[in-house]
């Protein structure tokens, strides 16, 4: 068997909560403040997303590498990320500077958000729902980052 060594640079990366500052990358899955979009006896219904598709797809993700080699995007498709299980980073971007939120609520990121999750418990379970077919472009990031939080008391 042949080893193969790869270098890792540690990066130390700020986690903020889900907040204010997150909803240029999308929003928090919660109801508008504006009312429910239908109402019957005893349930509300909110409408929080909707766009055009040719049919959509409900995923289960599993992520357990608290590595970054790459962050994607889907230009053509918004995503959710909904935590199940464990506690999870997701990195965001719409350039250059990446910000680090706290995965602890179910979120709908906007089309061409690059993104990428890292657990920071042992494992983290997510539920992810996106357009049938998504085009995924990814952007490498050289050496990998093996990331560590830094606001602990946030956590």
């Amino acid at each position: 068997m042949q080893s193969v060594k790869i270098n890792f640079t540690m990066t130390k990366i700020k986690v903020k909560n889900l907040d204010k500052s997150f909803e240029q990358y999308g929003r928090i899955i919660k109801p508008f403040n504006e009312g429910p979009a239908e109402q019957g006896k005893g349930w509300d219904f909110y409408m929080l997303s909707k766009s055009k598709s040719d049919g959509w797809r409900i995923g289960y993700l599993i992520q357990t590498s608290k590595e970054v080699n790459y962050l994607e995007k889907h230009p053509k498709s918004k995503e959710t990320f909904e935590p199940i299980e464990g506690v999870g980073i997701i990195l965001l971007s719409l350039g250059d500077k990446i910000d680090a939120y706290l995965l602890d609520k179910p979120i709908i990121l906007n089309e061409g958000v690059w993104h990428a999750l890292v657990a920071l418990s042992e494992r983290v379970k997510i539920k992810i729902s996106e357009n049938l077919e998504v085009e995924k472009i990814t952007r490498p990031i050289k050496p990998p980052r093996l990331i560590i939080p830094t606001s602990a008391k946030e956590l």
